[in-house]
């Protein structure tokens, strides 16, 4: 029988906060959190495959965007199209001991935009518990 999205431990019950340090460079995650969420934005990839490195409050709000793009496709009958994405740049910074500050600046296609997201150390790994696509 397959899993159900409701089966599958999306949060850890581990939600201590580690150091920057205890865990991996942040960059890639960086990098791949920025092109899934333009990718579940474009409607080619599912919110779930990017849930485990959301906090819930961001996952819902990116359920929320996928669902009304998705909305807005099918009354002008379009198709989803996996967008071009081209990573411009990435900073980021620890402002905290427990968290990091990211930049990212992509271009999806002809377009030009910002993505910006904190990271916190929770539990082993890295979860984005803030994102704003500008």
């Amino acid at each position: 029988m397959p899993a159900t999205l409701a089966h599958i431990p999306l949060w850890d019950d581990d939600d201590r906060r580690r150091p920057v340090a205890a865990l991996p460079d942040p960059e890639a995650l960086i990098r791949n959190l920025a092109r899934g969420i333009l990718e579940v934005r474009a409607g080619v990839r599912e919110p779930a495959q990017l849930a485990r490195f959301l906090a819930q409050e961001p996952y819902r709000a990116l359920v929320q965007r996928a669902t009304q793009a998705a909305q807005a496709r099918r009354r002008s009958g379009s198709a989803p199209v996996r967008p071009a994405i081209s990573i411009l740049s990435v900073r980021w910074t620890a402002p905290a001991a427990d968290a990091i500050e990211a930049a990212v600046v992509v271009r999806p296609g002809d377009r030009i935009r910002a993505i910006t997201m904190r990271l916190e150390a929770i539990g082993s790994r890295w979860r984005a518990t803030d994102i704003v696509v500008i």
